[in-house]
């Protein structure tokens, strides 16, 4: 229930994101096109509100899966129909935009015979709306900000929470399910992460294979540990529905963990394609953790500075310190198992 209400915020906050930039495109559009201001023109957060919402209940699952050319077609036939529903609902309730009256439209049959602009001006605001919010879900909310804002484009020294976290016996389980079953467990599996990484307010840094990277700054993953919650969170997702992961494949996928707190250099990088991305000794030492947590025998591992960075809830329980010499490093790392 808990996971459910977390992913019903995300998709309000959506909804409401795409309402604020359809009305600042258009906008924006107009002032391009010296279109007078009328308060009327407000009423493209309501098509936004819309466009919103149909993005995230209809253009979702086994639709949001299809070739982008599918999703395209869908997209034309829809955005004007929505356009359209809606002044057509203005003019039966008698409001009449003055720009209306110039064209001549005062009656939904006027309109839906004369829809031409309509149409139009729809498609090109939705295509821009949706295009930006399609770039910023491609790299992440707060990630697309930071380059709007140019503020990773010289390096910065900060303080993070970072956490690897990689499937258990991937090996195996390639070799038995083969490449292509594989990664649709892989990629069903990483779709029951939303509502995890929402509550965690976590960042995903990047996929690599099996293998997924989440960020905190320090502030937000100590508070009340919610970045210990993320792994277990995941998990119990998983155990959700493990009767399906056994009927279609035969196994119930287990990730194993390793969580440290560090400095990391930040930066922008990269010219024909760019990321920001994190380098520094935490990130070395954490991706070497998760060895520790498989040589431990248990889920995930926790490092000494994390669990020093922040108060620790009864909900956990943490395992003896063990010292761990990781590859590549002089010093040994000090990490405790932790359970929920």
């Amino acid at each position: 229930m808990l996971h459910r209400t977390v992913l019903w915020r995300h998709k309000a906050d959506r909804i409401i994101t795409f309402a604020l930039v359809t009305l600042v495109v258009a906008l924006l559009l107009n002032l391009y096109a010296r279109v007078d201001f009328h308060t009327l023109q407000l009423l493209w957060a309501l098509f936004g509100l819309l466009i919103g919402t149909a993005e995230q209940f209809f253009f979702t699952g086994r639709v949001a899966q299809a070739p982008v050319w599918v999703q395209l077609l869908l997209r034309i036939a829809l955005i004007p129909l929505i356009a359209l529903s809606l002044v057509s609902a203005l003019l039966v309730l008698g409001v009449v935009p003055v720009v209306f009256e110039q064209a001549g439209i005062t009656t939904v049959g006027q309109l839906w015979t004369t829809r031409t602009g309509l149409v139009v001006n729809s498609l090109i605001v939705a295509t821009a709306v949706i295009l930006f919010m399609e770039m910023e879900r491609m790299v992440g909310t707060r990630t697309f900000r930071r380059f709007l804002t140019g503020r990773y484009v010289h390096p910065k020294r900060e303080r993070i929470i970072v956490m690897f976290m990689d499937l258990a016996d991937s090996t195996m389980w390639t070799e038995k399910l083969g490449d292509t079953r594989y990664y649709a467990m892989l990629n069903e599996t990483f779709g029951r992460m939303a509502a995890p990484v929402l509550r965690s307010d976590a960042e995903i840094l990047k996929y690599i294979g099996d293998e997924v990277i989440f960020t905190w700054s320090v502030p937000r993953g100590a508070r009340d540990a919610r970045c210990l919650d993320l792994y277990f969170d995941f998990h119990e997702a998983i155990n959700h529905d493990r009767d399906h992961y056994q009927r279609t494949y035969g196994m119930v996928p287990r990730f194993r963990a390793g969580i440290h707190c560090g400095e990391v250099i930040t930066s922008q990088v990269g010219t024909i394609k760019r990321m920001i991305d994190h380098s520094g000794d935490a990130m070395n030492t954490c991706a070497r953790m998760v060895g520790a947590a498989k040589m431990l025998d248990t889920g995930m591992v926790v490092s000494e500075d994390l669990l020093a960075a922040m108060t620790v809830p009864e909900r956990f329980k943490l395992g003896p310190s063990t010292p761990v010499e990781l590859r590549g490093k002089v010093l040994s790392v000090a990490v405790r198992p932790v359970t929920r």
